[in-house]
């Protein structure tokens, strides 16, 4: 009875905070997103075992040293290498962002 009530009591916090329980549960996906300065979008799924803090800081890098990158990705369900160019000028903006992936 007791631990019921300390259930109840957490799911009525959770929801207070809008906090979804699942969600802790959900693997998530991330993913990488380039923006040319004509405004084209290029997304690539990472690998699973990518830093996404690491590529954020490779591209930085790059764009300093003219270089290019390699990023894991994920395609058609494996894994590849691709070399991204990362010279100043060609994109004009680049994000890591992360999306819930369904179980």
């Amino acid at each position: 009875m007791h631990t019921r009530r300390i259930h109840s009591a957490v799911r009525r916090l959770l929801y207070a905070h809008r906090v979804d329980p699942v969600l802790e549960e959900v693997p998530m996906v991330h993913y990488l997103r380039l923006v040319s300065d004509s405004g084209r979008e290029l997304n690539y799924r990472l690998h699973h075992d990518a830093d996404p803090d690491s590529i954020q800081t490779w591209l930085a890098e790059g764009v300093r040293a003219q270089a290019f990158v390699n990023v894991p990705i994920v395609m058609d369900g494996q894994v590849e290498i691709t070399t991204l160019a990362v010279q100043p000028g060609r994109w004009a903006a680049w994000m890591v962002f992360h999306v819930a992936q369904p179980l």
